[in-house]
C-alpha cells in the first residue's frame, strides 16, 4: 500500500512537471521580455549559480550586467523574476505581502522538519503566532537577555583560551560559532541549555539536538543553502534536479495528507536509507522540544501561572495562557516554535559572527579600533560588563556589525510566490529584450521571485561601488 501511494505521489508530481515544461515553451508570458543571463542547465535552469554556496561572484556578475530586475530559469525552464527594484521590493513585502506568499517548497520543508510553527504557516494561522511572538522581539526583552549572552560567551572565551594555552594554533570559528549560537537561542529562548561550550568537546560530546541539527545540514543541505549537486549525496538515491523536484512537487502535496499516524506509517515503509534517517533526525529535536514545553508547562501549574522565566518559550505560554479562544496557539503550534526558533537563530547567527571574525582578522587595523572603543567604554563604565542600551551606542561596534551584515548578509536570497495576477510598479524603467522601456511588470499568478537581499544590500545607485576593504569599514 505504501509503495503505492508513493508511486502515485511521484507520478502526480512528474505529470505537474510535464504541464509546466508545456506551459514554459509552448505559451507566451508577461516575463518573455525581461532581459536575464541564459539557463546554464536545461533540466535545473540557473537554480545551481543562484543558490550555489559559493556563488557570490556569480551574484555580482548578473547584478553588474543585468541591473535590479531580471528574468532567470528555473526547472525545465519556468520563468522567474529576480530583483531588487526598491519600489518592486515594497511591494511584494510590504503593501502586497499577503499576495507575495513564500515559496511552497520553503513551507513544506520547514512543517515537515518543525512542525506547525512561524516558519511553516501561511495566511491568519502565520499572523496570528506573529502577533502572539511580536513581545518576546522587543527591545524590552532584548536587555533582559543580555546577561545572558554575556555567560554563554564568556564560556566560549575561556574554551578558546584553554585550546591556545599552551601554543598559537589554528581555531575552526564556524565550529565555535555554531555551537555558540545554538546555546544562546537555547538559554534566551527557551532556558535550556544545549551545549556546556567546553573545550575539546567532538561530536559524540554535544548534545543529541545539536547533532541531530547538524545531521540534518548535512543529509539536506537543500534547506539552507541549496547546493543542489550536493542534495541526497550520504544517500547516493537522488541527484540535485530529482531534489529540486521533491523539495517542490512532493513534499507541498504529503504535508497535505491530514492522517499523522497514515504519513509515519508511510514513512517508516519508504524504501531509502535517507527518508529513514531525516525520519530520526525529526524524531530526536520534535522528541527534545515536547519534553521542552511539558517542562514549561509543569513550571508555570506549580508557580501558580507564572514561573517568571523570561526566556521567549516561557513567555510566549503565558501570554498564550491568557490569550482569548480564538488568538490562542494549539499545543503542536507552541511546540514548533521551539524548533523553529532554534533552526533560524543558529545557521544565521553562527554564519555571521564567522563573517565579523574573519574580516576583522583580515583587517587588524579595524579589529584594533573595535577594541580600543570597547575597552574605553567598559572603562568609563566602572569595569562593569556594558548593558544593552549601551552596547547599541558604541558607534564603531554598531558599523561593524551593520556593514558586515549589509555587504555579506547570511542569507543572500529570499523567494516569494505571487498568488494571483499582479502588475508590479518598478522604481526605474526596465529596458526589455526588445529595446522599449516600461515601469511596471506584469507578474503572471504562481510566478516564483526571488528577491536579493545582496542586491539591495549592495545596489551601487544606493551605495556607491563596493570595496571590500579596510577603508571601507573605517568610513
Amino acid at each position: 500500500m505504501a509503495s503505492l501511494l508513493v508511486q502515485g505521489v511521484v507520478v502526480y508530481a512528474l505529470s505537474v512537471l510535464l504541464w509546466k515544461l508545456v506551459r514554459e515553451y509552448v505559451t507566451k508570458s508577461p516575463l518573455d521580455c525581461v532581459p536575464g543571463p541564459p539557463a546554464s542547465s536545461f533540466i535545473a535552469g540557473n537554480i545551481k549559480e543562484v543558490f550555489d554556496e559559493y556563488g557570490w561572484k556569480y551574484h555580482y556578475d548578473i547584478l553588474e550586467k543585468y541591473g535590479s530586475v531580471m528574468k532567470v530559469k528555473g526547472l525545465l525552464g519556468e520563468r522567474l523574476l529576480y530583483l531588487f527594484d526598491p519600489k518592486a521590493l515594497h511591494h511584494i513585502l510590504v503593501k502586497d505581502q499577503y499576495i507575495y506568499e513564500e515559496a511552497p517548497a520553503f513551507i513544506a520543508l520547514n512543517k515537515l522538519m518543525f512542525g506547525d510553527g512561524l516558519l511553516a504557516t501561511l495566511g491568519e494561522q502565520h499572523r496570528k503566532q506573529r502577533k502572539m511572538l511580536n513581545p518576546v522581539f522587543s527591545i524590552a526583552h532584548m536587555r533582559e537577555m543580555t546577561p545572558i549572552f554575556y555567560e554563554v560567551t564568556s564560556r566560549l572565551q575561556k574554551s578558546i583560551l584553554e585550546q591556545v594555552k599552551n601554543a598559537p594554533q589554528e581555531i575552526d570559528i564556524l565550529h565555535w560559532m555554531t555551537r555558540t549560537a545554538l546555546e544562546l537561542i537555547g538559554q534566551s529562548g527557551m532556558g535550556y541549555s544545549f551545549d556546556s561550550l567546553e573545550n575539546g568537546a567532538d561530536s559524540e560530546d554535544l548534545h543529541s539536538y545539536s547533532r541531530s541539527l547538524k545531521r540534518f545540514t548535512l543529509i539536506f543541505p537543500f534547506h539552507f543553502n541549496y547546493k543542489l549537486s550536493d542534495i541526497y549525496a550520504s544517500s547516493g538515491l537522488f541527484t540535485g534536479p530529482k531534489a529540486f523536484i521533491l523539495a517542490n512537487y512532493v513534499f507541498p502535496i504529503t504535508n497535505e495528507f491530514k492522517f499523522p499516524k497514515l504519513k509515519r506509517w508511510i514513512v517508516d515503509r519508504v524504501p531509502s536509507s535517507f527518508v529513514r534517517e531525516l525520519r530520526d533526525v525529526v524524531d530526536v529535536m520534535h522528541e527534545i522540544a515536547v519534553d521542552i514545553c511539558k517542562a514549561k508547562q509543569r513550571a508555570m501549574v506549580d508557580d501558580g501561572g507564572d514561573d517568571g522565566k523570561k526566556d521567549i518559550i516561557s513567555i510566549l505560554m503565558r501570554a498564550n495562557a491568557s490569550a482569548a479562544e480564538e488568538d490562542r496557539l494549539s499545543d503542536e503550534e507552541v511546540v514548533g516554535q521551539v524548533a523553529s526558533l532554534t533552526s533560524a537563530a543558529t545557521d544565521t547567527t553562527s554564519s555571521a559572527l564567522s563573517r565579523i571574525l574573519c574580516l576583522l582578522a583580515e583587517h587588524p587595523h579595524v579589529q584594533e579600533k573595535l577594541r580600543e572603543e570597547l575597552i574605553a567604554a567598559k572603562r568609563e563604565n566602572g569595569g562593569e560588563e556594558l548593558d544593552y542600551d549601551h552596547l547599541v551606542s558604541l558607534p564603531y561596534l554598531d558599523a561593524v556589525c551593520r556593514e558586515t551584515l549589509r555587504v555579506y548578509p547570511p542569507l543572500t536570497t529570499a523567494i516569494r510566490i505571487a498568488r494571483k495576477d499582479m502588475v508590479l510598479p518598478l522604481s526605474k524603467p526596465l529596458k526589455t529584450t526588445a529595446g522599449t522601456e516600461v515601469t511596471d511588470l506584469v507578474v503572471p499568478n504562481g510566478t516564483t521571485i526571488f528577491l536579493s537581499v545582496l542586491g539591495a544590500n549592495t545596489n551601487p545607485e544606493m551605495w556607491g561601488m563596493i570595496r571590500l576593504s579596510g577603508s571601507q569599514k573605517d568610513g
